[in-house]
């Protein structure tokens, strides 16, 4: 277990001296993971710009987030079949990518150029309610952003 921490801290060591990616990480958000799946599918592969843009729009509750997964109840948007608007998840997301994008600035790297690399949600711990409502709903958040030129490299 130890060298694979050791390994995963010397990949980051190498990739923080060349300043190509930056990271953040939410952890215990307080977040449906099957909303942030659905969210994260929305936002993965735009450029920074276009994404806060999308989470902004559904935070305003201007335009849905399409959802593709657990689609059963889902009402239908004009346009665009299933989606729902989600405002405290794309709040919770918003936070970490305004996070993630401080840590590109601190690395050097260039914010006109950033696209959302990667972002992955996970199950995150349970923490137990009193009643029949058994836990609430957190969701682990992990975005990696890089600069467009990078990408050929």
């Amino acid at each position: 277990m130890s060298n694979t921490k050791n390994n995963k801290n010397q990949e980051d060591k190498k990739i923080g001296e060349s300043a190509v990616i930056a990271r953040a990480i939410g952890n215990s958000l307080p977040m449906s993971l099957k909303y942030a799946v659905n969210i994260t599918k929305e936002v993965r592969g735009k450029n920074v710009q276009q994404a806060r843009r999308i989470l902004e729009d559904s935070i305003k509750m201007s335009k849905p987030i399409k959802f593709h997964r657990d689609v059963n109840g889902v009402g239908h948007k004009r346009g665009m079949g299933p989606g729902r608007y989600a405002p405290k998840t794309c709040e919770n997301i918003l936070s970490v990518l305004n996070s993630a994008v401080a840590n590109a600035e601190h690395k050097g790297l260039s914010t006109k150029n950033l696209f959302v690399k990667s972002i992955v949600p996970s199950k995150g711990p349970t923490i137990p309610r009193y009643g029949r409502g058994g836990h609430a709903k957190r969701t682990n958040l992990t975005i990696t952003i890089g600069e467009v030129g990078e990408a050929k490299r």
